[in-house]
């Protein structure tokens, strides 16, 4: 059965890949116009993975190394752990601080100041933005960059969620909210 779909899939790639050459052969492109076509492609494959992964059965619920496919941009979890490394300062002094390190795709345009698309919640509550070297990476159109954003809170908890925004400001776009389980926190200390 997986064997059935992994060739249906990839006779679905071929044929709709042979299908496009042959329409636009004859068709003259610029530079930006094929940019925008390999992006609009990359972004079409990594739906066709999404759907494939979940044909052949791999946990939609896990969120480390599932890439989450965004309008403008795609996240990749790649791990989530507690650290006991602390910021000099009273201010900073919190029980607990979770980071996360991620990658990102910019499928935007232009580009994309990446480091603060998520936001934590433990027992929804907001967690603090802890403060990392160089929290924000400038990630130029079409490409990805490799993140690490740390969170800060107090006392023990029960539930971690996060949700990633497009921006910095009042009023961006959220996504869905995806809780963290104990099986996807890695212990490093």
């Amino acid at each position: 059965m997986k064997m059935k779909v992994k060739y249906l899939i990839l006779a679905m790639i071929i044929i709709t890949s042979y299908t496009t050459i042959t329409v636009n052969a004859n068709k003259e492109y610029d530079v930006n116009e094929l940019e925008s076509l390999i992006m609009e492609k990359e972004r079409e494959l990594s739906l066709l993975k999404e759907e494939y992964q979940l044909v052949i059965g791999i946990d939609k619920n896990t969120i480390i190394g599932k890439e989450l496919v965004l309008e403008d941009f795609n996240v990749t979890i790649s791990k989530i752990y507690f650290t006991d490394e602390r910021y000099p300062g009273k201010e900073w002094d919190h029980d607990n601080v979770l980071v996360f390190e991620y990658q990102i795709q910019n499928n935007k345009d232009s580009v994309f100041p990446a480091g603060h698309e998520l936001d934590i919640y433990v027992d929804d509550v907001a967690a603090d933005l802890y403060p990392r070297p160089r929290e924000v990476e400038n990630i130029a159109s079409g490409k990805k960059g490799n993140l690490v954003s740390a969170y800060a809170f107090n006392g023990d908890y029960s539930k971690i969620e996060f949700t990633i925004k497009e921006g910095f400001h009042i009023g961006d776009k959220y996504y869905d909210f995806y809780e963290i389980t104990d099986e996807e926190l890695v212990n490093i200390n």
